[in-house]
C-alpha cells in the first residue's frame, strides 16, 4: 500500500486497531484521536509501522506508560499526542513516596 497519511478520527474504534494498521509499511501520519483505544499492542505488532513518524492518540482511554510501551520500536516516530487522555503516570518510576505523579 502507498498510503502515508491517514485520518481516522471519531471512528468508535477500539481495541488491537494499531495491529491492523502495522499493514501499511509507508505511513507516516496516524490521527486514531477520538475512538475507543484503550492500549497499544505488543511490540511484535507494531513492527510494520517503521516509517510512522506522528502518531495522535488524542481523546482515548489511555491510562498508563505500559499501555504505549510498545512505541518504542517505532525508530521515526517523532511526534506523539496523548492530549485528553487518562493519564496518571509518565514513566513506572515517576512515584514519589506514594503518590504518582498526576496530569
Amino acid at each position: 500500500s502507498k498510503v502515508e497519511c491517514l485520518d481516522l478520527s471519531f471512528n468508535g474504534l477500539h481495541g488491537e486497531v494499531l495491529a491492523q494498521l502495522a499493514l501499511l509499511p509507508r505511513l507516516k501520519t496516524l490521527n486514531l484521536s477520538s475512538n475507543c483505544i484503550t492500549c497499544v499492542p505488543q511490540e511484535s505488532e507494531m513492527v510494520g509501522l517503521k516509517a510512522l513518524e506522528e502518531l495522535c492518540l488524542d481523546n482515548n482511554d489511555m491510562v498508563q506508560f505500559i499501555q504505549w510501551r510498545a512505541l518504542d520500536i517505532l525508530p521515526r516516530l517523532r511526534k506523539l499526542s496523548l492530549a485528553s487522555n487518562r493519564i496518571k503516570r509518565l514513566r513506572e518510576d515517576d512515584v514519589v513516596g506514594d503518590e504518582a505523579l498526576g496530569l
